[in-house]
């Protein structure tokens, strides 16, 4: 009898329980979390090119060795953090009712939009470096493409809402593709300017708009 008692608590001492088993995996989750923090840190101080597997362990806190039971390399730990980022960056657009926006005043409307944007890219600094990686995989870039496609959308339910009915659906979907290029191309002088100058880039970046939209639409400012 003593014996089955024995071979029964091996048994139990050598598997998980029903309990251990959910510990370890809330570690583990939290670990990666931790890992993919110091890789943003990592990739948006030294761009991705630079970065290595080495310098995320070491701004982890951990050795390169426990960062490996996790990632097997720089590419997966960036591929990891860019969809991360590109879950965040549907949420903010997804923030973005287009019925909600018919009313607003136009510099109302543009301040409410571009601020979620800029605050988005000044939280998150690696997103750049990320979409500039050479590699980059299919994936990844079929989740931004269907990011643009719904932002235009949106843009263009917004725009169609306060256009006047001469502007064709075409015109109101053309306007909006304008409005993304002019924020990604102003979008990057703010990146780079210091805190003092990047209210001054937005501001500039918002009356740009304003002005553009106003003239498109024909709506008053």
């Amino acid at each position: 009898m003593a014996k089955n008692t024995s071979k029964h608590s091996l048994l139990s001492s050598s598997s998980d329980s029903p309990e251990v088993l959910p510990r370890r995996q809330e570690r583990g989750a939290r670990r990666i979390e931790q890992l993919l923090d110091s890789a943003a840190l990592v990739f948006a101080r030294d761009g991705y090119a630079k970065a290595t597997t080495n310098a995320i362990a070491a701004e982890a806190g951990v050795s390169p060795g426990s960062l490996y039971q996790f990632f097997r390399n720089k590419q997966q730990i960036g591929e990891a953090l860019a969809q991360r980022l590109v879950q965040r960056l549907g949420e903010v657009q997804a923030s973005i009712e287009p019925l909600d926006a018919r009313e607003q005043a136009l510099p109302a409307l543009v301040e409410s939009i571009t601020a979620r944007f800029m605050a988005f890219h000044s939280a998150n600094p690696a997103f750049e470096p990320l979409l500039l990686a050479a590699d980059a995989s299919a994936e990844l870039a079929g989740s931004m493409q269907a990011l643009h496609v719904d932002l235009v959308a949106r843009l263009q339910q917004i725009i169609r809402a306060r256009a006047p009915a001469s502007v064709s659906a075409d015109r109101c979907h053309l306007i909006a593709e304008v409005c993304i290029l002019i924020f990604k191309a102003m979008l990057q002088t703010a990146l780079q300017a210091d805190s003092r100058r990047v209210r001054r880039v937005e501001a500039e970046l918002k009356l740009v708009l304003v002005s553009y939209l106003g003239s498109a639409l024909d709506a008053r400012a």
